[in-house]
């Protein structure tokens, strides 16, 4: 089921977007989107009390932005007050880029994306306690052993500089892995394989920073439906999934992502569930390509953007 926060970005960016591609060939002074969303049983109070005076499950708001705005005014159709930014912000973006390099994302000593993943489970597994990986009498040895052949090297001896053991397990045991197949590491398997590995762990290293952020409490990000289960709301997007993937991996990513967002992977709901206490996601996917091949099923699902003559850019459904 989709959410409200799903529906509102979702059209919002259909809108805004061929608005901005207009813009090319002319130019408007104020961008205006009006809706009238129905709000469900359980979304009820997500606005506060914005909600229509006399339909306390319908909600009519208005978007105003001009040409030079970085973001819209939004008002309260009803009362004409304006709604805080921060009460309507609470949809969480996800996306998947191409231009990202696997080789540098997949790597565990950086902090990007599998480093970034990797570190919060360690920390998740270490929390409770400190265990003991390593033989401190034969690691005391071997750092007294590097340093006797560092301490002949002038400047070091001249400045103190010596190896030493990282304070932080985490950073410790952050060094003993990487990614492999078995017999390679995973930057020396094809390209598609590659970024399909870095597409399918990516998603959780940008749950994985909502987690870690003190910028927002990551409950601010979640909402309990009717029956008290802990939802995440996102719009995940996927842009061009064809420059690096043939065509079954593309169908492959594109069906897995489909299945994360509507709770039907087990372990991928049992991995949110353990690393960051959440019953499942409350998802839609956009998928930015030049190639339909990848898009199987209900063509109602299709939108596209072409332009009329030279001046409108139009949207138009797949389903019309």
């Amino acid at each position: 089921m989709k959410t409200i926060w799903a529906k509102v970005t979702s059209y919002l960016f259909l809108t805004l977007y061929a608005v901005a591609r207009g813009l090319k060939k002319r130019i408007l002074p104020t961008t205006k989107v009006e809706l009238d969303i129905k709000l469900l049983p359980y979304e009820q109070g997500f606005f506060d009390d914005n909600f229509c005076s006399n339909d306390a499950s319908l909600l009519k708001i208005r978007y105003l932005q001009t040409i030079k705005e970085a973001y819209p005014t939004i008002v309260n159709e009803d009362s004409n007050e304006s709604i805080p930014k921060p009460l309507i912000k609470k949809i969480n973006f996800l996306k998947y880029e191409t231009t990202s390099v696997p080789s540098r994302e997949l790597r565990l000593d950086s902090q990007k994306v599998a480093g970034l993943l990797i570190n919060g489970i360690i920390e998740r597994f270490i929390s409770d306690s400190v265990p003991t990986f390593l033989n401190d009498e034969k690691v005391n040895k071997l750092t007294d052993f590097i340093n006797s052949h560092l301490g002949k090297i002038r400047s070091f001896h001249d400045y103190f500089i010596k190896a030493t053991i990282a304070p932080n397990p985490t950073e410790m045991l952050m060094s003993l892995f990487y990614l492999s197949d078995g017999d390679r590491k995973i930057e020396s398997t094809g390209s598609g394989v590659q970024y399909l590995a870095m597409a399918s762990i990516n998603i959780l290293r940008q749950i994985m920073e909502l987690y870690r952020s003190k910028s927002t409490p990551f409950e601010e990000h979640l909402y309990s439906d009717d029956k008290g289960k802990k939802l995440m709301p996102l719009v995940l997007s996927i842009d061009e999934p064809e420059v690096h993937l043939h065509l079954y991996l593309q169908r492959s990513l594109i069906g897995y992502y489909k299945r994360i967002l509507q709770n039907q992977d087990a372990e991928f709901t049992e991995l949110l569930k353990s690393c960051f206490g959440i019953d499942g996601i409350d998802g839609q996917l956009i998928i930015v390509t030049h190639s339909t091949d990848a898009l199987l099923g209900d063509y109602r699902n299709l939108i596209r953007f072409y332009k009329e003559g030279d001046k409108t850019a139009v949207v138009s459904c797949g389903a019309n």
